[in-house]
C-alpha cells in the first residue's frame, strides 16, 4: 500500500512538472501541412451590401535549414462558392506566401509582417504548466487614406491539457486572439476602425517536437466614415484547418 501511494505521488509530481515547447530543427527537412480556409465576406458601402463565399486549399511547408531556422511557404488555390456552398468559379493560383527564418521557439529573426504565420503556429515563450496562460504579441499592417498604420494585439494561449490528433497524443492550447489596438492620426479625417478577433485550438506533439495542426476562427472587420457622410463596413469570417501531412 505504501509503495502504491509513493507511485501515485510521483505521478502527480510529474504531471505538474513544467516543460519547454519547441520545434525540432536539428536537421534539414521539409514538413508539409494541408491547409484549408473558408471565408464569408460582407461588403457594405453606404446602403449597398455585397456578400461572397470562398474556400482556399493548398499546402503549408515548413522548410528547416542548416542554420536551424525554417522558412514557411504557403501555396493555395482559391475557389468562389455559390449560395449553396458549391464551387462556381476558380481563381488562378494565388502568389506563394513566404516568410523566412522562423526559430525553433516560433519567433522570427526579423519582424514577421504577415500575421497569418503568427496565427497558425504560436508557441509559449516560457515553460508550460496546465492552466497557465501565455501572451504572444501580434501586429497587423493596415492602410488608411494612403497612410501605413499598425494594429497591435495579442494571442493569449492557455495550456488546456492533451488531445489526440490522428492517434497522436498532443498538447492542446486554446488561443484568444484580439488585435484591435490602433492609434489613428488626427490628420486622417472621419472615423476608421480595424480589428482581427477570434480564437484557435492548437495541437503540438511533445514527443516529436512538431505541430500536428490547428483549428482557427477569426473575424476581420474594417469600418468607418468620412466627413461627407459616406460609410463602409467590410468584414470577413475566416475558418482555418491545418493538419500535418508528413
Amino acid at each position: 500500500m505504501k509503495n502504491k501511494l509513493i507511485f501515485i505521488l510521483i505521478a502527480l509530481l510529474l504531471s505538474c512538472k513544467s516543460q519547454k515547447i519547441e520545434w525540432d530543427f536539428n536537421k534539414e527537412k521539409k514538413i508539409k501541412y494541408s491547409y484549408t480556409q473558408n471565408t464569408t465576406s460582407n461588403f457594405k458601402i453606404n446602403n449597398n451590401t455585397t456578400k461572397s463565399k470562398a474556400v482556399a486549399k493548398g499546402f503549408l511547408d515548413v522548410i528547416v535549414k542548416k542554420n536551424r531556422t525554417a522558412d514557411l511557404s504557403l501555396q493555395i488555390k482559391m475557389y468562389m462558392l455559390d449560395k449553396k456552398g458549391k464551387i462556381k468559379d476558380s481563381l488562378i493560383n494565388t502568389p506563394k506566401l513566404t516568410v523566412r527564418d522562423m526559430k525553433s521557439d516560433g519567433t522570427f529573426k526579423s519582424k514577421n509582417k504577415n500575421i497569418l504565420f503568427d496565427l497558425v503556429f504560436p508557441l509559449p515563450a516560457k515553460k508550460i504548466k496546465k492552466g497557465k496562460q501565455f501572451i504572444i504579441p501580434m501586429e497587423m499592417p493596415w492602410k488608411s487614406n494612403g497612410r501605413n498604420l499598425t494594429i497591435k494585439g495579442t494571442n493569449t494561449l492557455k495550456y488546456i491539457g492533451y488531445k489526440k490528433i490522428n492517434n497522436i497524443q498532443c498538447i492542446l492550447f486554446n488561443g484568444k486572439i484580439d488585435v484591435s489596438d490602433i492609434e489613428i492620426p488626427k490628420k486622417i479625417k472621419g472615423t476608421h476602425q480595424s480589428s482581427l478577433k477570434g480564437y484557435g485550438s492548437y495541437y503540438f506533439d511533445p514527443k516529436n517536437n512538431i505541430y500536428m495542426g490547428a483549428d482557427i476562427k477569426i473575424v476581420i472587420e474594417n469600418k468607418g466614415g468620412s466627413v461627407k457622410h459616406s460609410s463602409y463596413n467590410i468584414n470577413s469570417i475566416n475558418e482555418y484547418k491545418i493538419r500535418l501531412v508528413k
